[in-house]
């Protein structure tokens, strides 16, 4: 194992592929949000509170998707707007754009 060769490259490839973890965790989580928010919703039997709960379920979802994809969004735009090449596809995320 070498030592002292890392680049800006090898830490932005860090972030990215910790992002891309974050954002698969994440849609992950919603869904299983949603599948829990529907079953409550299905078998609150008319109680109020129940359903209550689980529109708060549901909607905590969505706004963390929003938030999510939001997010993902400001990089697209970031990186667009310093000229990183292949954001336009995604493939951003393996290429060595701080290479000369």
């Amino acid at each position: 194992m070498k030592s002292g060769d890392c680049k800006v490259n090898d830490f932005v490839m860090i972030f990215v592929q910790a992002s891309n973890i974050i954002l698969g965790v994440t849609g992950s989580l919603a869904l299983l949000a949603f599948i829990a928010g529907g079953i409550m919703f299905l078998i609150s039997a008319g109680s109020s509170e129940r359903v209550t709960r689980a529109k708060q379920i549901l909607l905590g979802a969505v706004i963390g998707l929003v938030i999510v994809f939001t997010s993902f969004m400001i990089i697209q735009f970031v990186f667009t707007a310093l000229g990183i090449p292949y954001t336009n596809t995604g493939q951003w995320a393996t290429a060595s754009w701080f290479k000369k």
